[in-house]
């Protein structure tokens, strides 16, 4: 029979299609309430895109959903008043209960309210006059859904699949004597459950662009639910890595030869629909109904590993979802206390469209994929998964789903299936380690598969060696050797066909002198806690690293804690012998150790003592106290543990963070200028200032660091970024202060966005040209940037709130934006025009002995504002600009008040009194 081939270009015609459809649908809507956005849009919009330019990036899906409930309300109303008339908030609310009284899903009153508030976006609606965003309407919305919530059964979430299944998935992907559909769509499943993948994902991966190197298998998501062209996040990884396997480390290889070869044609989705026999692939795209049924059908025949038993009983076989291989690495994870912020990498559920993102994504995952896969390899893996909660959905899946089956029918369902999370691990494959990236000198791509043969040979060729116990050593051609063992080791060492290996029955003597032995390896590790001041003054003085890994390993790794951790030299000595078996008696070696230990405290003693009166003495004169070079290095590492790499640009210098160090002590914060915020790239380590001690003795200190402030954007929030990151360190250092907590980079993103952005730096006024006529001052912003910093440290002590609620006040608060932003502005804007140099702006609106700084030099175009009688002057009249027949301004010289001329021709040798009250 014919069977017809879809390829891309068809499926986004009828997509186009679509979206053509709803975009005049929408269109027609908007004319029928006489939409503003269509005066704006008809005399400058063709008229064959104007539809198009309304509807924007919406998906014709969510069109249509949005047409049809804003054409059910009107429908409503024209009913109820007999007449289509403007809907009010009262007609809105009326229908949200009408619909309630239906009754009708918890879902229908949001979908309702956010259709009438897209569509009066769309329309351009005097945001005064707009129902949809009431509150109101999102009052009665939230009762709404929470009555009919009440009842509700609890929320049918996809169940995981059990680690038994997972395996068995791989045996299938690796039989030979199965059909190729059963192959590949159990191949799809463990690909989709690996990457944690959307089955819509799936059927967005590009053939050509999916590449397999080294084990392990990478692509891009260039158009998702989430991704595209239009989005924030324009594309996503995705990886399967070569630790993603139980016990066929081989699989992934495997499926990727054979769609390679047995659907070789181009397309843009990864799995065709298969044939009625499961033997070949058709030339069309797979729906979501063909994989729900393929994914059952394979369910139905997997069988126990190693042995002749199904896992499931086949009622059982649609139980899981196309969303259960989403669910089932990140539940896995969570149980294993993996971070919260590395699983929503895995699902993608939080993306960052930035380069960093994309560059770590492969890492972090295939660490993770490790980490779920050691647990799967385990003995009593259903246990340490918690998997008996899968047995628990099911009996309830069951029980709803057959009602006629007896209760000890179910039971025997269930127990055979909790039998079958028992099941061992495949007993061939008990030994599987941890395996290791090997570097390979190909690249495979699925690309050249139109109109060409795929040379690509089948998973079938792949030969396979099972070597005896032996050591392999492997040259992998950049002049080193990877060491590989055939027994306890890696699959690799096993069956891998190496290029250029030597294999040896004995650990080889290069190999026993490259290998560090467990106990230098845990004296590395140890070392490794000391803070680097500590370790410094040890070193000087000689002490042994094993006794510097004896003090670190007891928490002992700070000059602080050393300098306290003996009372007295012979308590020095009894603890070098009772607890670090070192005692200067033994030996003359021992002896030199003690006495290398005793200095080094001496030291330390004399170092933190002096530094305690320096700190007192700084706190009662009030002065910045001092941190130490180990503290403030200490500080910053932690930091990079925690957010990632810190450039110098943007880290806080050594006395901008005892500054803030100071006032986070205090309890109180200061609003400092931008000139105080000082980097480590800009720090003057020169900077010295004469004080007087209280004896009178004249002595000198360090000063502080002044910059310039900054003069553009850019500048202010590198600035901002140097801040931030000053309190972050702040909340590593002292996390039990909660006030500053809550400060996060997204935070300040936000902040800088709003400060930089159109409601402040980017905000302008035009005259009816469209020509720029006035820009707020760049010394304004700095000064409303500061008393926003200002009023949020006030909120911390009037309302006790945490510094990132406080800042997200701040910026909203319309006093603060009125007086430090507002007013002042309308004060520059009422100056002549046109604007002052941005260095020149004074906030008192007056520079020395009461004059304005631009007394001096004026042109002879500037002039007064209005006329005496109150009339406003047209200022682009008097430059000779203004050529508008209805201009609303007046059109007479601003120095004489005559019509009849302008400024520039005006003969008048003074000017008249100024009417504007400037002076």
């Amino acid at each position: 029979r014919y069977i017809p081939i879809e390829n891309a270009e068809e499926r986004q015609k009828k997509e186009l299609e679509q979206k053509e459809t709803w975009s005049r649908e929408l269109f027609k809507e908007l004319k029928r309430i006489d939409a503003p956005a269509l005066m704006h849009l008809e005399h400058c919009v063709d008229q064959k895109h104007l539809h198009l330019a309304l509807a924007g990036r919406t998906r014709h899906n969510t069109l249509k959903r949005y047409i049809k409930t804003w054409r059910s309300f009107l429908q409503w109303l024209t009913a109820v008043r007999g007449s289509l008339a403007s809907p009010e908030i009262g007609d809105l609310v009326e229908y949200l209960f009408t619909r309630y009284e239906e009754p009708c899903g918890a879902t229908v009153p949001p979908l309702i309210v956010k259709a009438v508030v897209w569509l009066e976006r769309i329309a351009d609606i005097d945001p005064r006059e707009r129902i949809g965003d009431s509150q109101v309407v999102c009052s009665v919305r939230d009762y709404l859904v929470e009555m009919l919530s009440k009842d509700k059964p609890p929320t049918q979430r996809a169940p995981r699949y059990p680690l038994v299944m997972v395996e068995a998935f791989e045996h299938v992907v690796e039989d030979d004597s199965q059909r190729i559909g059963f192959r590949l769509v159990a191949w799809v499943k463990l690909v989709k459950l690996w990457a944690t993948l959307r089955w819509d994902d799936v059927q967005k991966i590009i053939p050509k662009e999916l590449k397999f190197y080294g084990g392990r298998m990478t692509t891009i998501l260039r158009t998702t639910k989430t991704t595209g062209p239009s989005k924030r996040v324009q594309e996503l990884p995705v990886c399967v890595s070569e630790h993603a396997f139980i016990s066929n480390p081989l699989w992934l290889k495997t499926g990727f030869d054979l769609i390679r070869k047995h659907a070789p044609f181009e397309r843009d989705y990864l799995l065709p629909k298969l044939n009625d026999e499961w033997s070949a692939f058709r030339k069309t795209m797979a729906s979501y109904n063909d994989i729900s049924a393929y994914s059952a059908r394979v369910r139905r025949r997997l069988k126990r590993p190693g042995k002749d038993e199904f896992i499931i009983h086949p009622l059982l076989a649609p139980f899981w979802t196309e969303h259960s291989e989403r669910a089932t690495l990140p539940t896995g994870l969570a149980l294993l206390r993996a971070q919260r912020e590395e699983r929503d990498m895995l699902g993608r559920w939080k993306p960052d469209g930035s380069d960093t993102y994309v560059r770590m994504y492969n890492g972090v995952i295939a660490r993770l994929q490790l980490q779920f896969a050691k647990t799967a390899r385990a003995q009593e893996r259903h246990k340490i998964l918690d998997e008996r909660d899968i047995v628990e959905s099911a009996m309830s899946w069951i029980s709803e789903r057959c009602e006629n089956l007896p209760e000890e029918g179910i039971d025997r369902i269930l127990q055979h299936f909790e039998e079958s999370l028992a099941s061992p691990i495949l007993a061939d494959w008990t030994e599987i380690g941890d395996t290791e990236h090997v570097e390979t000198v190909h690249e495979e791509t699925l690309t050249g598969f139109a109109g060409t043969e795929c040379k690509a040979a089948d998973s079938s060729n792949v030969t396979k060696e099972k070597r005896e116990p032996m050591f392999v050593v492997v040259n992998n051609g950049k002049k080193c050797k990877r060491l590989h063992k055939s027994r306890g080791g890696c699959w690799m060492g096993r069956e891998m066909n190496f290029k250029s290996a030597t294999e040896y029955f004995t650990m080889p003597e290069a190999a026993l002198d490259s290998m560090a032995s467990p106990e230098e390896i845990a004296l590395q590790e140890a070392l490794k806690r000391g803070s680097s001041d500590l370790k410094f003054i040890l070193t000087r003085n000689d002490v042994s690293n094993e006794l510097q890994a004896g003090f670190y390993r007891n928490d002992v790794t700070s000059i602080q804690k050393f300098s306290s951790f003996f009372r007295s030299e012979d308590d020095l000595v009894r603890v070098l012998r009772a607890e670090f078996n070192t005692d200067a008696d033994t030996s003359l070696q021992a002896r030199a150790q003690v006495a290398a230990v005793i200095c080094a405290w001496r030291e330390t003693q004399t170092r933190q003592k002096r530094q305690v009166e320096v700190e007192a003495e700084m706190e009662t004169r009030e002065w910045t106290k001092p941190i130490p070079t180990g503290d403030y290095i200490n500080m910053r590492n932690a930091y990079m543990k925690v957010h990632g790499r810190l450039e110098d640009k943007v880290t806080p210098s050594k006395e901008y963070l005892e500054k803030k160090l100071q006032e986070l002590e205090n309890g109180e914060f200061r609003a400092e200028t931008m000139a105080e915020v000082v980097s480590k790239d800009e720090v003057d380590p020169d900077v010295m200032i004469p004080v007087f001690d209280a004896k009178g003795s004249l002595s000198v200190r360090k000063g502080a660091s002044t910059i310039p402030l900054p003069t553009g954007p850019e500048q202010l929030r590198r600035r901002l970024s140097v801040m931030v990151n000053a309190i972050l360190m702040l909340a590593i250092k002292h996390p039990n202060r909660e006030e500053i907590q809550d400060v996060t980079r997204d935070l300040f993103e936000r902040y800088k966005d709003y400060v930089l952005g159109d409601y402040v730096w980017g905000l302008s006024s035009t005259d009816l040209h469209g020509n720029q006529v006035q820009t707020p001052p760049w010394a304004l912003v700095l000064s409303y940037e500061q008393a926003i910093r200002k009023r949020a440290y006030a909120l911390m002590v009037t309302d006790h709130l945490q510094l990132g609620k406080a800042l997200e006040q701040a910026w909203k608060c319309p006093t603060t934006k009125e007086r430090h932003f507002i007013t002042p502005l309308a004060l520059y804007s009422k100056r002549s025009y046109p604007q002052q140099n941005w260095g020149e702006w004074n906030p008192k609106g007056k520079g020395k002995n009461g004059k304005s700084p631009s007394a001096k030099g004026k042109s002879k175009g500037k002039g007064s504002g209005v006329t005496p009688d109150g009339t406003k002057i047209c200022f682009r009249f008097n430059q000779g600009k203004c050529s508008y027949q209805k201009c609303k301004f007046s059109h007479v010289c601003n120095r004489c008040f005559k019509k009849g001329h302008n400024a520039l021709n005006c003969k008048e040798e003074k000017s008249p009194p100024d009417t504007t009250g400037a002076h």
